[in-house]
């Protein structure tokens, strides 16, 4: 099985996020909670985790690295190039207006991802089908 090489590296990964928060929370400050958070998702679940799947299933990593990957860090710098520019022009100076930046920067990162991150096949199957399960429940 292929579940306990990849506990291992869920727990693994949780554990370099506590370290590098634990290592660096003084130098750096709270920001270094979320900070060390990416970096242990991006080893893990970027890195490791196709890894583990091209040794345990015969995934071909370089078709993940190039169809997934790429993509993904793609919209990941566009995204982050968009925030930067909405930050710059946009300063909130009230909770109402930080989460009004919230609810706009989160819009934007979920229509980018639903337009370049997944395919057709990926909206139907991840999103279409389990809201059509939603709604037929509550209908009835």
């Amino acid at each position: 099985g292929h579940i306990r090489p990849l506990a291992i590296l869920k727990t693994s990964g949780a554990v370099f996020a506590l370290l590098l928060t634990i290592i660096f929370i003084r130098d750096v400050g709270l920001i270094v909670i979320p900070l060390s958070v990416v970096a242990a998702v991006f080893l893990v679940d970027i890195i490791g985790i196709p890894v583990v799947l091209y040794k345990t299933e015969g995934l071909d990593f370089r078709e993940f690295l190039r169809s997934v990957w790429l993509r993904m860090s793609l919209i990941g710098a566009g995204l982050a190039i968009l925030f930067a520019g909405m930050k710059a022009a946009w300063l909130p100076t009230s909770w109402p207006a930080l989460i009004a930046q919230g609810a706009a920067a989160g819009a934007c990162a979920m229509l980018a991802i639903w337009y370049f991150g997944i395919n057709q096949q990926e909206r139907k199957q991840l999103v279409v089908q389990p809201l059509q399960k939603i709604f037929a429940r509550r209908s009835r």
